[in-house]
C-alpha cells in the first residue's frame, strides 16, 4: 500500500514525499496533474499501477482542479474510502467548505508544517484502517452466519430421514401431524349450537318488540271505555260520566286489558 501525492509543483511534491516517508508513510507516489492521477489509479480504462491508501493532493491543478478530481475519485465504489487530504494555500472557510463538500476526509495549509502533516495523516490512515477490519469482520460474520443455518438445515433434514433408506421416519411423521390445525369436538359443537340458535333468537327478539310496540300505541291512544251503552270502570276508581260520548274526558285509561 502507498501513499499518491498530486502537486504540478516538483519541488512542493517531492518535499511532501520526503517528510511522508521520514515520517514512516511510505513508500509514496507522486503525480503532476489529476489526469496523471487517474491513471495511476486506474480510471482512464487501464488497470491501477498499485494499490494506493491515501491521497494527498492540492487542490490548484492545471486543467482539472482538485475538488473536481475528489469527487471523481468518491465516485468509484472501490475508491469510495480512500481518505482524500487537500492541500490548500487558502484556508478560508468557503474553500474549507468547498474541499470537504467534494468528499475529501480532512485538509492541510501551505505552507506544510511536518508535525501536521504527519498527525493528519496518521490519523486518516488509522480511520481507513479501523473502518477496513470493521467491514472484514461483518464479511466474516456473515459468512459464519450463513455457514451455521446451512449446518442447521442439514441437522433438521437428518432427524427426519431414515439413514438406511433415506425414507422420512417417525419424526417426520409426527413432526407433520403435529404441525396440521386441529378442530376439537366441543368447538364443533359450539358452532353448531351457535349458528342454529341465531336465527330463532333474532326472530322472538322482532316478534317481542313488535308486540311492545303495539301495546305502548294502544296504551297511549286509548283513554276510556268507547262502549256507549255499558261504561267500565276506569284506572281512576270512576265511571264514564258522559254516555253520549264514545270517549270519556277524564283522562285515565281503562283497567281492561288490551285484546291483543
Amino acid at each position: 500500500m502507498s501513499i499518491l501525492v498530486v502537486d504540478d509543483s516538483k519541488v512542493s511534491r517531492l518535499l511532501l514525499q520526503r517528510l511522508l516517508e521520514r515520517g514512516g508513510f511510505g513508500p509514496t507516489i507522486g503525480a503532476a496533474s489529476a489526469e496523471e492521477s487517474y491513471a495511476i489509479l486506474g480510471l482512464t480504462g487501464g488497470e491501477a499501477r498499485t494499490d494506493v491508501e491515501l491521497v494527498l493532493m492540492d487542490v490548484e491543478l492545471p486543467g482539472v482542479r482538485g475538488y473536481d478530481a475528489c469527487r471523481r475519485l468518491r465516485g468509484e465504489d472501490r475508491l469510495r474510502d480512500v481518505p482524500v487530504l487537500m492541500v490548500t494555500a487558502n484556508l478560508g472557510p468557503e474553500h474549507v467548505q468547498e474541499a470537504f463538500n467534494s468528499g475529501a476526509r480532512d485538509y492541510i495549509g501551505k505552507p506544510v508544517q511536518e508535525v501536521e502533516l504527519l498527525a493528519r495523516v496518521g490519523a486518516a490512515l488509522a480511520l481507513k484502517r479501523e473502518m477496513d477490519a470493521r467491514r472484514e469482520r461483518e464479511i466474516e460474520l456473515l459468512v459464519l452466519k450463513r455457514q451455521l443455518e446451512e449446518a442447521n438445515a442439514g441437522l433438521q433434514r437428518l432427524s427426519t430421514e431414515d439413514g438406511l433408506t433415506g425414507l422420512a421416519n417417525r419424526r417426520a411423521f409426527s413432526t407433520s401431524i403435529t404441525s396440521k390445525p386441529t378442530t376439537t369436538a366441543s368447538g364443533i359443537r359450539r358452532a353448531t349450537r351457535s349458528s342454529s340458535s341465531s336465527p330463532a333468537r333474532s326472530r322472538s327478539a322482532c316478534i317481542g318488540r313488535r308486540i311492545s310496540s303495539r301495546v305502548t300505541v294502544a296504551r297511549s291512544s286509548l283513554r276510556c271505555c268507547p262502549r256507549r251503552q255499558r261504561p267500565v270502570p276506569c284506572s281512576s276508581g270512576r265511571r264514564c260520566a258522559s254516555r253520549s260520548s264514545a270517549w270519556a274526558s277524564c283522562g285515565a285509561t281503562t283497567s281492561r286489558p288490551a285484546p291483543w
